[in-house]
């Protein structure tokens, strides 16, 4: 259960950080050089046991990003997420 929950958390982490430079027209990023950015997101987590070893869940993500410098890329970027998921025995499908 650990591990799906810390490979939805690093998806969700993936697609904020994708969202957010697509969601603020700031794909056209620099080739080089550093961005120095913090972000938070709030999880709701719904996970049902429909068997012995059979999960079944639902999710949403919803955070901001922020742009250490007060401006540029990624600042104030806002990102939604949601999935789902079905496992059995600790393989499945999201």
């Amino acid at each position: 259960m650990k591990t799906i929950l810390s490979i939805i958390v690093s998806g969700i982490s993936i697609m904020g950080f994708a969202s957010a430079i697509w969601a603020d027209h700031h794909g056209d990023l620099a080739k080089s050089g550093t961005i120095h950015w913090h972000t938070g997101f709030q999880e709701t987590l719904v996970v049902v046991n429909v068997a012995e070893g059979h999960i079944q869940g639902t999710g949403k993500a919803t955070g901001i990003t922020y742009n250490d410098a007060g401006s540029g890329p990624l600042h104030q970027a806002s990102g939604n997420c949601f999935y789902s998921f079905d496992m059995i025995d600790g393989a499945g499908e999201g």
